[in-house]
């Protein structure tokens, strides 16, 4: 027998090894039950019949059955069914061997395709007819026979294919539900899971795609909409094929169903004709074949941020798949919103509420981030005389120079570069990869800036204390140094800047 597979899942093949065996063992007991005596009639059939049994065997053993053709796979059923031919002949009389012509019919129905039952029915009866000829059976009951014959194998064959189908399909909507439903559980766990909203957005277009994939269907493609006014940026997506188009800008007015989705706030679901899209949204949905599409708005704080949308390649999204792609949806924006709270409460948490600057604790943090081979520099600044600001205006005095100046050394400061309120009246800024010249540009500016802002309580002036330091250099020291610096400018009378290069005290070679 050849190696007969079913599909037993995507991609998945399983051999029917019992029915392999049941097989060989009824076979088996028919070649004992020819050799009770007095034995085959006919010896040199028998020995065909043996013959072909062990050509079955070695094409069984020999052949690579998952590298043949699939033409190939029914011919061991045909030699087998030459060799039952060979045995019921070899009896030459009336043993009730006949019956074993079901053996590859039954065998193919229950576990090769349809095509190798329509090849191996003829050849049964084929078989049937040569036995009768051999044996001069008379004609018209012989005809009789094979007509019954062929009549039956073809009703068990139909009846067994359409068994197998309806089983397989139960079989394969039942494993479907379940990776859905895994999927949804998955979801559920890594959305709600994330803090980063731009991991929400990604891992959401990836569980979409996941959920509307299965091994019966072309692979869908995943895309997450920005949106912005009248423009739509594809800022995540997901597609099998390997394809991506994020960071696609594609105008609202030329989406359809995007802006269908917009103005009712409801997911949508069916064809995309490409004659009522714009010529960029055109070009994307042929780039990607896709014909079909399921689009579900993602609401952050009663405001509409993005679009989840999972595309078809030539077939729809089913219903029911559809709604789970609307359960995702909505774990994404109960995700979505929980990373933006918790960004907030982060951001609350590094930052100077006053003055929306950096506060100690995240300047701490970019300490810890400096790279270990770029020199750097910190300025520690302090205002002067903010408490006579404070004692002849008030305090709401002493907090507006308190934001002027904080925006003014903001918006001189290099990207990158971390600037800080440390206390009431102080100011640090981390500058990297830094070099004498630059700290010393920076304070002049920040200097010349600040002499240009007129408030009632008088221009505010600062006094800055600097350090410039090799990489590697002890952070802690290199901010000591800065702060003797400062208190050095300020001795000058405020308002001036005091740089200082700091050197690494090296402990001394012991002799």
């Amino acid at each position: 027998m050849a190696d007969q597979t079913v599909a037993s899942g995507p991609g998945e093949l399983r051999s029917p090894h019992e029915s392999l065996l049941l097989f060989w063992g009824i076979q088996g007991l028919a070649f004992a039950s020819v050799l009770i005596p007095s034995g085959p009639q006919r010896p040199g059939w028998y020995l065909a019949a043996l013959g072909f049994a062990g050509l079955v065997a070695v094409l069984r053993l020999a052949t690579p059955w998952a590298r043949v053709p699939a033409w190939f796979r029914v011919v061991p059923l045909l030699v087998a069914t030459l060799g039952i031919g060979c045995l019921i002949h070899s009896a030459a009389t009336s043993t009730g061997l006949g019956s074993l012509l079901l053996l590859p019919v039954l065998f193919s129905a229950f576990y090769g395709a349809r095509w190798e039952s329509y090849v191996l029915i003829p050849a049964s009866g084929l078989v049937m007819a040569l036995i009768g000829l051999f044996n001069n059976d008379d004609a018209l009951v012989l005809g009789r026979l094979l007509v019954f014959w062929v009549a039956l194998l073809c009703l068990i064959s139909l009846a067994a294919h359409a068994l197998r189908g309806r089983l397989q399909s139960t079989v394969d909507d039942a494993r479907e539900e379940a990776r859905q439903s895994a999927i949804v559980a998955e979801a559920t766990r890594s959305l709600t899971a994330s803090l980063d909203p731009l991991e929400v957005i990604q891992n959401a277009t990836r569980l979409a795609t996941d959920l509307t994939s299965s091994f019966r269907i072309l692979p869908r493609r995943g895309q997450y909409f920005a949106v912005d006014g009248e423009t739509l940026t594809i800022v995540a997506d997901s597609d099998p094929t390997g394809m991506t188009a994020v960071e696609v800008r594609l105008p609202l007015a030329e989406h359809p169903m995007a802006r269908v989705v917009i103005a009712t706030g409801r997911a949508v679901n069916g064809p995309l004709e490409p004659d009522e899209c714009g010529p960029a949204v055109r070009a994307v949905l042929e780039r990607f074949g896709v014909t079909h599409g399921a689009y579900v708005p993602i609401t952050l704080h009663g405001k509409l941020t993005g679009i989840l949308s999972v595309s078809g390649r030539g077939e729809p999204i089913q219903p029911g798949v559809f709604e789970r792609v609307r359960l995702i949806g909505s774990l994404t924006e109960l995700a979505l919103t929980n990373a933006a709270a918790h960004q907030v409460v982060e951001e609350q948490a590094l930052t100077d509420p006053l003055t929306k600057l950096a506060n100690r604790r995240e300047l701490e943090r970019a300490f810890a981030r400096l790279p270990d081979r770029l020199p750097f520099a910190f300025l520690a600044a302090d205002l002067d005389d903010l408490k006579g600001v404070n004692d002849r205006f008030g305090h709401p005095a002493g907090d507006a120079v308190i934001v002027a100046v904080a925006s003014a050394i903001a918006s001189l400061a290099r990207k990158g570069d971390t600037v800080a309120r440390v206390g009431g009246d102080e100011f640090s800024v981390l500058m990297l990869d830094a070099t004498s010249d630059g700290v010393e540009r920076l304070a002049g500016s920040i200097h010349n800036a600040l002499s240009h802002i007129r408030m009632p309580s008088g221009t505010p002036r600062l006094s800055i204390g600097a350090c410039v330091a090799a990489p590697g250099s002890d952070t802690g020291l290199v901010q000591g140094t800065a702060d003797a610096a400062l208190y050095e400018a300020k001795h000058r009378g405020g308002g001036s800047t005091v740089v200082k290069v700091f050197e690494q005290v090296r402990p001394a070679l012991i002799a």
